[in-house]
C-alpha cells in the first residue's frame, strides 16, 4: 500500500456497506486519507480507513451535518464527501448549502437525485419520459387502499417509497403479497414504521434476469464510461442483496439506462435496474444514486 499523499485531498465516506468498504479499498491504495465517521463495521476494522465514532444518537444524516460543520468535521475541510449509501445522498440534499463551502461535495442535479430517492417519484419520471416501469398504487389514504384492492393483480409486492428508512426497522426490500388478505396484512405490519408505501407490480422472470446498469454522466449529461452486470443470486430469494453477480456488456440494457438518465437531467453516478420479459426490457426498477467501485484485489 503506497504512503498517504498529502498533497491529495482526504475522503470522508457517509455511510453504506460493502460498498463503502470497496470504496476505502480503492482510494487509500492512491495514497488517500479515507475517513468514516459512524462507518459499517467493516470500515471500523479495516487499514485502509480512519473509523471515527459520530457522537449524539438519533438521524444519522443530523448527526453527519453536526459532525461536519463542527470542529471534529472542519478539521478535515477540503475533503471529498462521498454517499456510499441513501443516508448519506439525504444529508447531502439536505445541507449541501451549509457544506459547500468547505467541503468537495458530491456532485448532482438534487431535484432528480431527490426523485431517485422517492420510489414513486421513479416511477413517475420513467413514465413521464417514455421508460417502462412497474405499475405501482400509492397507499397514503383509505381511499387509495381501496382502489388498489380493486386494481392489483397477484401476486404484487409492497415495497417502502424510502428504502434507506425502512431499513431502519426491516431487512426486508419488499413483502410479497399472493391475495388481499396477505396484502393488508403486510400493510398493517408496517403501517407503525411511518414509512410511505406502494403498491407495485411483480415483472416476470427468474433470479438471473436482474441486469444493471452504471454510469456517470458529467455536467453536459454525457456519459464517461457504460458497465453493465447481471445478478445471478440473491438473499433473500427474489428480493434481496446480490450475492453473486456476473460483469457482462449488454448493449440493450446500457441504451436503456442511458436513455432514462439523459431524459430525467440525471448528473453524477448513476445504476439504473432492468429486468428483461418475453416483450422487452422492463422494470426500470429505480435510479440511484450513491457511489459504487469495483474492488481492487490484494
Amino acid at each position: 500500500m503506497r504512503p498517504l499523499d498529502p498533497s491529495l485531498p482526504p475522503a470522508v465516506l457517509l455511510g453504506g456497506g460493502a460498498n463503502a468498504l470497496s470504496v476505502a479499498r480503492s482510494l487509500r491504495r492512491r495514497g488517500i486519507r479515507v475517513v468514516a465517521p459512524g462507518g459499517p463495521d467493516a470500515l471500523r476494522h479495516s487499514r485502509c480507513a480512519q473509523w471515527l465514532p459520530l457522537p449524539g444518537a438519533g438521524d444519522v444524516v443530523e448527526r453527519w451535518r453536526d459532525w461536519l460543520t463542527g470542529a471534529a468535521g472542519r478539521s478535515f475541510a477540503g475533503a471529498a464527501l462521498m454517499p456510499c449509501g441513501d443516508n448519506g445522498l439525504e444529508l447531502v440534499l439536505r445541507y449541501r448549502a451549509q457544506l459547500v463551502d468547505d467541503f468537495r461535495v458530491y456532485e448532482a442535479n438534487d431535484a432528480v437525485l431527490a426523485a431517485m430517492l422517492d420510489k414513486a417519484a421513479t416511477y413517475e419520471l420513467a413514465r413521464k419520459v417514455g421508460v417502462a416501469a412497474p405499475q405501482v398504487w400509492l397507499t397514503e389514504s383509505r381511499e387509495d387502499w381501496a382502489r388498489v384492492l380493486q386494481q392489483v393483480r397477484y401476486p404484487c409486492g409492497l415495497k417502502p417509497r424510502l428504502s434507506h428508512r425502512f431499513a431502519k426497522f426491516a431487512e426486508e426490500k419488499m413483502l410479497v403479497a399472493h391475495d388481499a388478505a396477505e396484502l393488508e396484512a403486510a400493510h398493517r405490519m408496517v403501517e407503525s414504521y411511518g414509512v410511505p408505501m406502494l403498491v407495485t407490480e411483480l415483472i416476470p422472470g427468474g433470479e438471473a434476469d436482474y441486469c444493471s446498469y452504471y454510469t456517470y454522466l458529467d455536467d453536459a449529461g454525457e456519459p464517461l464510461f457504460h458497465f453493465t452486470k447481471r445478478k445471478l443470486r440473491q438473499y433473500p430469494i427474489g428480493f434481496g442483496t446480490g450475492t453473486y453477480h456476473v460483469t457482462d456488456s449488454n448493449a440493450e440494457v446500457a441504451g436503456q439506462g442511458l436513455r432514462f438518465f439523459q431524459a430525467i437531467g440525471l448528473r453524477g453516478i448513476g445504476k439504473s435496474v432492468e429486468k428483461p420479459d418475453s416483450e422487452s426490457l422492463r422494470g426500470m426498477v429505480h435510479a440511484v444514486r450513491h457511489l459504487v467501485t469495483v474492488e481492487e484485489k490484494d
